[in-house]
């Protein structure tokens, strides 16, 4: 215990500027995140997530390098150290001037934004996990491996652009990071990266450990980009399983939509309809995956990863989707949806076709509703604390916007309507909206990975001239305002099931889309 301190002490001694520099840039962040009013951060913000993680970085290269690994001729080599004791001198450092602060500040936010920090510590602590994860145990590492902190940051620099470069360049923009490609890469990238450190410490073998840095490094981002996005939904239907005897079928008379198309494309719509659900039950789906096999061996089927080579010309795209309260128009009903190149289907367009595929399908159930007062905040459960403004806006009149924040909420999934006080929800303003469709015009990156703080928002348009002209009913009269609150639904999910279908022997021909005629 005594060389812990001696080695602590010596560190802190000589590194307590750059710590002092570190603490005042989480300082500022936790400043602008308490005032936040917003769900995108301002630019200044977004800055200090990106400047707190690096200074984060080049301290923790710095401590390590207090005892460069690299080499056999380094000073401390001659001290009475011992791995075990100088590992656990780093690691209390880390703890004491990173992880610590880190939960201090983001205790302070909760409670500046009218949160319970108490019941946030459950998710302060899995945010603590991911940050040793992600940033620590892997910076540690990669200055374990490296001689000086100049080689540390432009390896540091360089893979960031690289996993970048690379996002870029082969993964569709389109795709959210779903939770088991990200906790996965997290996972193997904290392995790799423990043992790297260990090997280190214990044994000084750089070379090995370059090369298990290395693999552990490709592997993750292997997996980064390769694993099907609809993975996380087969996890989800396996911790959450709705169990339904859910089958779709193809009605004997199908629904035909006339709509625009591009002029060297082919539009193939299948209506479908689903036995096996209750008819009281509430649900959204995803389409996982779509293939169809012609009897004359052409093939097409969507992509079943992330990746995809943007110089490539695509000759088919699919997606299934079921809809539980149908309506007009084409996105109201449950259907599969395919469009070809028109080269592509005059290769299937004389043969019989075999349409497969899977979706998945999310259950959900309506929780309580709170009625939130224009200008005012509730707690919502399940969403946490919602409040309302009324904010000017450059590209209208103003805007009533919904703003929810919760420390480890259930989610972003909710229903938000006008009504008058007391009464029934008001839907002459079309107000049923979804969070996370408005977003202000920020110059700057819009990153909040350190904010413990989830926030969701949506908003509704207003107007000082309102018109009883067609298409003008979703406007929110101003004058109105004082007249109505907010009503906010939450949904809550009660299961996943993932859905096979197989529909052989069909002729896509009998279901081309025919084009909207102007």
């Amino acid at each position: 215990m005594h060389a812990i301190l001696v080695i602590f002490k010596k560190d802190v001694r000589r590194l307590w500027w750059q710590i002092a520099i570190t603490l005042a840039l989480l300082a500022a962040l936790g400043h602008q995140d308490s005032w936040r009013a917003d769900a995108i951060p301002d630019s200044l913000e977004g800055w200090l997530n990106l400047l707190v993680p690096l200074a984060w970085a080049c301290l923790i290269a710095q401590v390590v390098h207090e005892e460069t690994l690299v080499g056999d001729r380094e000073f401390w080599m001659t001290r009475p150290y011992r791995w075990p004791s100088l590992l656990a001198a780093k690691a209390l450092f880390l703890v004491l001037f990173i992880h610590l602060p880190l939960f201090t500040a983001d205790f302070a936010i909760i409670a500046a934004r009218g949160l319970s920090p108490a019941a946030a510590i459950p998710h302060l602590l899995r945010k603590q996990l991911l940050l040793a994860g992600g940033l620590t145990v892997p910076a540690v590492a990669l200055a374990a491996i490296v001689r000086n902190l100049m080689q540390f940051v432009f390896v540091a620099v360089l893979a960031p652009v690289m996993v970048m470069f690379c996002a870029s360049s082969i993964r569709a923009p389109w795709l959210s990071v779903d939770e088991v490609r990200s906790g996965s890469t997290v996972l193997v990238l904290g392995v790799a990266t423990v043992a790297v450190v260990f090997l280190q410490y214990r044994w000084r073998r750089s070379r090995l450990a370059r090369t298990m840095a290395v693999a552990g490094g490709l592997l993750a981002g292997v997996l980064y980009a390769f694993v099907p996005p609809g993975y996380t939904y087969v996890v989800k239907a396996a911790a959450s399983p709705a169990r339904l005897p859910i089958s779709l079928q193809i009605p004997p008379e199908p629904i035909h939509f006339n709509r625009n198309g591009g002029p060297d494309a082919v539009g193939v719509y299948l209506s479908l309809t689903a036995s096996g659900i209750p008819s009281n039950s509430l649900y959204r789906s995803q389409s996982l995956s779509v293939e169809v096999q012609g009897s004359n061996g052409a093939h097409f089927q969507t992509r079943p990863t992330a990746v995809y080579q943007p110089w490539a010309k695509i000759e088919f795209g699919a997606g299934a989707n079921l809809i539980a309260d149908a309506g007009p128009g084409p996105y109201s009903y449950s259907g599969l949806s395919m469009t070809f190149s028109r080269s592509a289907f005059a290769r299937i367009r004389d043969s019989r076709a075999t349409v497969s595929g899977s979706l998945a399908v999310q259950f959900y159930q309506l929780g309580q509703a709170v009625r939130v007062p224009v200008g005012g905040s509730r707690n919502v459960p399940h969403m946490g604390r919602c409040s309302s403004m009324v904010q000017e806006w450059r590209y209208s009149e103003a805007l009533l916007k919904v703003l929810c924040e919760s420390a480890g909420g259930d989610g972003i999934y909710a229903r938000v309507e006008l009504a008058s006080p007391g009464g029934e929800a008001n839907l002459a303003y079309g107000t049923r909206r979804p969070f996370g469709n408005f977003s202000p015009d920020i110059a700057g990156p819009r990153l909040t990975w350190l904010s413990p703080v989830d926030r969701w928002q949506t908003s509704f348009q207003i107007t000082d001239n309102p018109s009883n002209a067609p298409g003008s009913q979703w406007l929110i009269p101003r004058s109105a305002l004082p007249n109505l609150e907010i009503v906010i639904t939450p949904e809550l999910i009660t299961g996943y099931q993932i859905v096979d279908y197989r529909f052989p022997d069909l002729d896509l021909k009998d279901y081309v889309v025919k084009p909207l005629l102007r």
